[in-house]
């Protein structure tokens, strides 16, 4: 098992108190300022149901400015639909006893909606409160108006907070989050090759697969985020899109890597080729590494010097392979394994390529 899978592992054993970090403490401090500022606020301004406010502040506080731009969006939007159609129904004229006519039809057509689209996902909770929680003396019109202002101050005041409260920019949450990726895909190839020679640790494979699919599931969101983010020219530079897509990328080819060398080879094929990949490994690893290193930093990646040739040896390897022709003698599901090691190989030097540029874009940025 890897040092970071056991870290990992460590991590997710201990009690929640021990497991604090500054970010997790600076989020805290967000969510609580802009709590107390809304709750006042509403209280100063006399608001019917001002704990709206409150709650909206506190949901539209999200780790990073980016996911509290797209919260405050969604939820504002959703209560302007939920209000609209919990006011449009009570122009419907029923008697006191047929009020579930309206509740339905009001929750019908905003659930549908949602159905449609989950940007609006609290229209049916707003129609709700709109049409059964009583204001003595307030119209449906004012009630709904009522619902907007409160979801609005609450939204406006959590990105206010974001913004202004130890900011934290997706951008930034996402380069971390790359770098951790890139250094575990580097651990999963010193895996994968080792077990061209002897049975190799499935176990802590395993752990990087899953932790990294699940930090590259978060880098998307992020990455989405951060869109959001450079929509209200708030951050600059490229996608970050482009930058997860790659690694995806790499990621799915190291995966094939890892299918090839499942088990170890034969002593004939081993000697053929069993020191070139084990090279070839370390320097693949090596650029992952640097990769991360250089994302971190907010530099360009710098190419190492035996890149080129690391492959070429390895294509001229392959070529003699192929040439041998005592190796038709071999089991055909070897061959099978050693040509798509030498598949998914080429694959990601492709991939790597694309990272390297999609990391330069980023190191530019990141300086600026």
């Amino acid at each position: 098992m890897t040092m970071e899978a056991i870290r990992t592992r460590l991590r997710n054993a201990l009690p929640l108190l021990y497991r604090f970090n500054p970010a997790g403490l600076r989020f805290a401090l967000r969510v609580v300022i802009a709590a107390l500022i809304a709750y006042g606020l509403a209280r100063l301004l006399a608001l019917p149901f001002g704990y709206w406010a409150v709650i909206t502040a506190v949901i539209v506080m999200q780790g990073n400015i980016g996911g509290s731009l797209k919260a405050a969006r969604e939820r504002f939007i959703g209560t302007a639909l939920g209000a609209g159609l919990g006011f449009l129904v009570t122009l419907i004229p029923v008697g006191p006893d047929y009020q579930w006519v309206r509740l339905a039809l009001a929750i019908g057509a905003s659930a549908y909606v949602v159905s449609l689209d989950a940007r609006f996902r609290v229209a049916p909770i707003t129609a709700i409160i709109t049409l059964i929680v009583p204001q003595p003396g307030v119209s449906a019109l004012a009630a709904a108006i009522d619902r907007v202002i409160e979801i609005l101050l609450g939204g406006a005041i959590g990105v206010i907070v974001a913004l202004t409260v130890l900011p934290e920019r997706a951008n930034r949450t996402l380069v971390k989050r790359i770098a951790t990726v890139l250094r575990q895909l580097s651990q999963m190839l010193a895996i994968d090759m080792r077990g061209l020679h002897e049975p190799r640790d499935d176990a802590a494979l395993s752990d990087l697969i899953e932790t990294s699919r699940d930090q590259i599931k978060a880098s998307a969101t992020l990455a989405e985020e951060s869109s959001g983010e450079q929509a209200a020219r708030l951050t600059r530079g490229p996608s970050a899109d482009a930058l997860v897509r790659t690694t995806r990328r790499v990621r799915v080819n190291l995966i094939m890597i890892a299918r090839a060398t499942r088990e170890p080879w034969p002593p004939e094929a081993d000697a053929q080729l069993g020191k070139m990949f084990d090279s070839l490994g370390q320097t693949i690893a090596a650029h992952l590494s640097a990769q991360a290193d250089a994302l971190e930093a907010g530099r360009g990646v710098e190419r190492e010097d035996g890149w080129e040739a690391a492959f070429e040896t390895f294509e001229d390897h392959m070529a003699a392979f192929r040439a041998n022709k005592a190796n038709d003698a071999l089991p055909t599901e070897l061959m099978s394994r050693i040509f798509s090691l030498a598949f998914a190989v080429r694959q990601v030097k492709a991939d790597l390529a694309d990272l390297d540029d999609r990391i330069d874009e980023f190191g530019g940025t990141q300086r600026g």
